[in-house]
């Protein structure tokens, strides 16, 4: 989309953009009301053509309130449905723009742009992400469009680098209005104190007086993109088991014999994602909290390589699908604790037969009139499904100047909340100099790991999450070896191939994780992990075997 080839095609997608942002928020198709989809303001979505909805603002607890399914199967194919609804409202706004434009050649290029036009993704995972961080076009302040009718360069307001709220979207945390003061210098971090009232734009890593710090989300995506977001895509596309790749909620018993040293992985789309919301947000932006992600711009580029990631495992295992499954926390038009399935309505978008949306009708992306480069690149040349994984598992391949043949993670096993106010992460260090607290730095520093993130909204529910982080780059960066290469992965004592690694007693190395809150305290009072929820995990030539951490004093919570 950033080529010079596809200006024209940028062209209209930032004015289709501006042009929903400013519509009135009760029309269905403007931006306000698609993102409040997804969480607040907690209300019905076009009440008009949603026949026989029983409407219940005033949900139980666990029950979430938005429409989204998150902790489930259906998080996957319930966003592809969003995405294509906000698709649906850019490419309708982009047909009218091309038709505008004066001089009949020029209309002629614009109007067979809109055709061709699809909402774009940010690939979060590309190895230029580590090294520069977020692209410029979510960052840029205003951006230069050839506007109609006379197809002149012009420099109008950047629509994807925030929304400015046409409506208030309420109380975040419910605690009233102290949260949408009329005066932003006031704003002071940490936050917790989110605005949604009119006036007011999305912000993305804010600082007192309630602006985006550009440099601090920059170094966030770029630390964040080398430890988590890369290694992670990496692990996702080893994951062969539909119910473990969808969702961030632990999912164990599907996992293999968890006596045995070999064992299937922890990774999840929901959970990698869940990075992505940490490292855009951080402390206090609208990325950070399910309940308003969704206003800010990013969140569908963000969503659409979500989308992306998913058609790619896809055709990695195609045989691979939905089952019946428990929607813990529900939705809005879900009850906590029910059952879905394939067939179950993706409300509240509507398929052109007329009826809900189910998963079965989004399983193919070409049946919905769209594709990605790597799919067409692949059929077009009969790759089979082993062979496009080994492909994309190159293209994602961490560290790739170093040529690991092996590699280490840390497994999260049914790490569990309870009373959890909201999202929160689990940083992991190794051998730092000084116990780590919520306020050790992550930047440049080599002790850092990763970081396992879990997006979740405030509930009284128990939950149970699995999850993953990358333990190769931090040995290498401390030391702990030159080159992660073991003996014969087949070896059945597996305890000693861990502590023999490179001469160095790995399983006595200081291993220390910090759980910390979306508002930045110290969450490990709701978040809890037990003896059997840590272990490493040693993967070589397409086996991966595990080994439990030994209990030990300097391993802390």
């Amino acid at each position: 989309m950033l080529e010079p080839e596809h200006k024209v095609e940028l062209d209209l997608l930032v004015q289709s953009l501006t042009a929903i942002q400013n519509m009135s928020p009760e029309d269905p198709s403007s931006f306000f009301a698609i993102a409040g989809i997804h969480g607040m303001p907690f209300e019905e979505y076009n009440s008009s053509t949603v026949p026989g909805f029983q409407w219940t603002p005033d949900l139980p607890p666990p029950q979430w309130g938005g429409y989204c399914h998150h902790g489930d199967v259906l998080f996957p194919t319930w966003h592809r449905a969003y995405m294509l609804q906000i698709e649906n409202s850019i490419l309708k706004q982009a047909t009218l723009i091309a038709g505008t434009y004066q001089d009949e050649n020029v209309k002629k290029d614009y109007l067979e742009a809109a055709n061709r036009l699809r909402f774009p993704y940010w690939d979060w995972a590309a190895d230029v992400t580590a090294t520069e961080g977020i692209p410029d076009v979510f960052t840029n302040k205003t951006l230069t469009v050839n506007l109609p009718p006379y197809n002149l360069p012009t420099p109008v307001a950047n629509p994807m680098r925030a929304f400015s709220f046409t409506k208030s979207v309420g109380t975040p945390f419910g605690v009233g209005d102290q949260y949408n003061p009329q005066n932003g210098a006031l704003y002071t971090v940490p936050p917790g104190h989110i605005y949604m009232a009119p006036g007011y734009s999305t912000v993305r890593q804010p600082v007192s007086g309630y602006a985006t710090n550009d440099t601090m989300l920059n170094e966030s995506v770029k630390i964040s993109a080398a430890t988590t977001f890369i290694p992670g895509l990496y692990d996702l596309f080893q994951v062969p088991d539909f119910r473990v790749f969808s969702n961030h909620y632990a999912t164990s018993p599907i996992k293999g014999n968890q006596n045995a040293t070999q064992f299937l992985y922890y990774a999840s789309l929901e959970g990698l994602h869940d990075s992505i919301h940490r490292a855009v947000g951080g402390l206090g932006g609208h990325m950070r909290f399910n309940t308003m992600a969704g206003f800010d711009p990013i969140f569908f580029f963000h969503h659409s390589n979500v989308d992306r990631i998913f058609a790619l495992w896809q055709r990695m295992y195609p045989d691979q699908w939905i089952e019946p499954s428990t929607a813990i926390q529900g939705t809005f038009t879900v009850p906590a604790g029910s059952t879905v399935d394939e067939n179950t309505a993706l409300m509240p978008f509507y398929a052109p037969s007329g009826s809900y949306y189910v998963s079965t009708d989004l399983r193919d992306v070409t049946q919905l009139g769209y594709t990605y480069p790597e799919l067409v690149n692949a059929d077009s040349k009969g790759i089979d499904s082993v062979e496009f994984r080994k492909r994309m598992l190159n293209e994602y391949r961490p560290n790739k100047e170093d040529a690991f043949t092996t590699r280490w993670y840390l497994g999260l096993r049914d790490v569990t909340a309870k009373q959890l106010p909201g999202a929160f992460s689990i940083h992991v260090f190794i051998n730092p100099d000084e116990t780590p607290t919520i306020d050790t730095s992550l930047q440049n520093n080599p002790n850092y790991c990763g970081s396992a993130d879990f997006s979740s909204g405030k509930t009284t529910a128990v939950q149970k999450f699995d999850g993953q982080v990358s333990l190769t780059k931090c040995f290498v960066n401390l030391y702990l070896t030159k080159y992660p290469v073991i003996g014969n992965p087949s070896t059945a004592n597996i305890t000693d191939a861990l502590a023999t690694l490179a001469g160095y007693p790995l399983l006595y190395s200081d291993l220390y994780y910090v759980i910390e809150g979306f508002d930045g305290s110290d969450f490990s009072e709701y978040v809890t992990m037990s003896d059997n929820t840590i272990f490493y995990v040693y993967e070589r030539g397409g086996e991966t075997y595990r080994s439990s951490v030994p209990k030990r004093p300097n391993i802390i919570g």
